[in-house]
């Protein structure tokens, strides 16, 4: 086998996903004889390649995450979330919840955007694994920070009924009731430590638009949140 052949080889074995660099090393190793002082050369270059491509990659994860997660609560981002519609605009078994942090502008304004950031992320990890920790069968959820201290969550596949969906946000609304915040300093009091969420939720209708669906269950979060915090709410 030909020098340039060789190469050939390598390359069509890493595009196919069969070999790595190090196993593209191997194949080099048994024609080390062949290529004579090119051999030192090709190692040197793959070595380097590796390198390259690790780099690369993290890379584009790190561009990645920044695209599609939220900096400060890590869940997924507006501008992913309102990608991923795309998708869903054909699905009609599909739940739709989103959360309100009661009163966090005043919270904030209490004990600064430092504690505010902590609680959000620390609410908003929370709100994600207990509507996770509650999902059935071949459910997905999709939970991202619709915006301020919003929160809103798609769960695909859903079959169940309205009394479920109640029993889920429930749930949620209970865990976060209950969560701890942790001080970034020390405090006066200790409000810092506990914030409700309001949430709405609701499951689409057949032959109903996503917009439609999306919109009716946040118009419902944006009333009854004047009504009443701390509670769940179902579009009927």
């Amino acid at each position: 086998m030909e020098f340039e052949e060789i190469l050939k080889t390598i390359i069509k074995s890493r595009n196919e996903g069969d070999l790595s660099i190090r196993i593209s090393l191997r194949i080099l190793e048994n024609y080390r004889d062949r290529l004579g002082n090119d051999y030192e050369t090709l190692i040197s270059e793959l070595v380097f390649l590796s390198k390259v491509i690790s780099e690369l990659q993290q890379q584009a994860e790190l561009l990645f995450e920044k695209g599609v997660k939220d900096s400060v609560t890590k869940l997924n981002s507006r501008a992913y979330l309102d990608d991923k519609c795309s998708s869903l605009t054909e699905e009609y078994s599909l739940a739709f919840i989103i959360g309100d942090i009661d009163k966090f502008g005043e919270y904030n304004k209490k004990y600064g955007h430092v504690q505010g950031d902590v609680a959000l992320k620390i609410i908003a990890q929370q709100f994600k694994r207990a509507i996770e920790d509650r999902l059935v069968r071949d459910e997905v959820a999709f939970v991202a920070r619709y915006g301020g201290e919003e929160f809103c969550a798609f769960i695909r596949n859903y079959e169940r009924d309205l009394q479920s969906l109640q029993e889920l946000v429930e749930g949620v609304r209970k865990d976060i009731e209950t969560l701890e915040i942790p001080p970034v300093e020390k405090y006066e009091d200790s409000g810092f430590r506990h914030r409700t969420i309001t949430i709405a939720a609701g499951i689409r209708r057949k032959k109903e638009s996503l917009d439609d669906f999306m919109r009716d269950v946040i118009n419902l979060l944006r009333k009854k949140v004047e009504e009443g915090r701390n509670k769940t709410y179902l579009r009927k």
